[in-house]
């Protein structure tokens, strides 16, 4: 009848549902609907297939989540004092470790190491030096098959590895060479950045940690230290080494005046630079090669960033010196000097 009554063209059928007035406009029935050639309207939405979805259980662990947070809402900011960089950290670094899960690790163990520092509360640091471990396990992978898709996340990874270096050692007394006499692992990570940006320039300039690689140069760098270096040169030239030695520090040299340029990142950039040769006599605790390093720590004092550099310079120092035989050390007073005036 109330197709009658609104002169509605009708087959008279039984409707599959009775018609609804939900507002003073009638609607059509199902009938007129298909007449029409109009699509019938979809079904109501069902929600029964959420019903199989299980609660979040009361016990699920919220580490990972806590100390992501803190990562992008506090650490980013210890990992750099320019606005620029912190940015980075806070943003490209944790979309980039969403699909890079050694990256993620790694920030995981800075934060929980940041985390112990400023609550000084211990409770994290096992989990903190677990994520540290699982980080390296799985960069190492990429790290041999290095391409374009993830040498960004792996140069940022390398380079938060070295901080949680500078924050695990911050009590340690030795921090060059580890318990057995070998070089640290932080001396492993700073090769690795060298390794990633040789393989991979191109990319990494060009991609979003391209404001973590450009540095500008300093104003006449650090008072003292290009004039000493000149005059410990003069001194091994006349010492008799041989060339193929003497070669290996004048190049170390040469590279460390070049950085001295550039304090806030002289130290790191120095020892990314520095040939595997020159490497291998520090190791080894060469003496002449002990004392160039010595040098280097003037720059790391100023460098960044400074909230986990602490006082690595220092001990640097300390530890070098104690490597030496007393002619040397004359060659390293004036440093001390000088970090005690910082």
């Amino acid at each position: 009848m109330k197709c009658l009554q609104h002169r509605i063209k009708c087959d008279f059928s039984e409707p599959p549902a009775p018609c609804v007035r939900k507002s003073s406009s009638p609607v059509p029935c199902q009938t007129f609907i298909q007449n029409r050639g109009e699509a019938a309207p979809s079904p109501a939405i069902s929600f029964q297939s959420c019903s199989s979805l299980q609660p979040l259980p009361d016990d699920i662990d919220t580490t990972d989540f806590k100390l992501l947070h803190h990562f992008t809402t506090s650490t980013y900011r210890t990992l750099s004092a320019q606005a620029e960089l912190q940015s980075v950290w806070q943003q490209q670094a944790p979309e980039l470790a969403f699909s890079n899960t050694f990256l993620l690790r790694m920030m995981f163990a800075v934060s929980a190491l940041h985390l112990c520092r400023t609550t000084s509360n211990t409770h994290y640091l096992p989990y903190a030096h677990q994520q540290y471990e699982a980080a390296l396990r799985s960069s190492s992978v990429g790290l041999a098959a290095i391409s374009p898709s993830n040498c960004h996340a792996l140069y940022a990874c390398a380079a938060l590895g070295f901080i949680f270096e500078l924050g695990a050692s911050n009590n340690v007394k030795n921090v060059l060479y580890a318990a057995d006499g070998a070089l640290a692992h932080w001396t492993v990570h700073v090769r690795g950045v060298r390794t990633i940006i040789e393989s991979s320039w191109h990319d990494l300039d060009s991609g979003v940690l391209s404001p973590l690689l450009h540095c500008e140069s300093g104003q006449g760098g650090v008072e003292n230290v290009e004039t000493c270096l000149e005059q410990f040169a003069g001194h091994i030239q006349s010492a008799g080494i041989e060339n193929e030695r003497l070669s290996l520090y004048l190049e170390a040299i040469q590279e460390l005046v070049k950085w001295s340029k550039m304090v806030e990142v002289g130290f790191f950039a120095w020892m990314c630079q520095i040939s595997d040769g020159f490497l291998n006599l520090l190791a080894k605790k060469d003496p002449y090669a002990l004392v160039i390093f010595a040098h280097s720590c003037v720059l790391l004092e100023h460098g960044e960033p400074k909230y986990w550099i602490g006082e690595w310079a220092k001990s640097l120092l300390s530890e070098v010196y104690e490597c030496l035989d007393p002619p040397l050390r004359v060659w390293l007073e004036w440093l001390f000097t000088w970090t005690k005036r910082v």
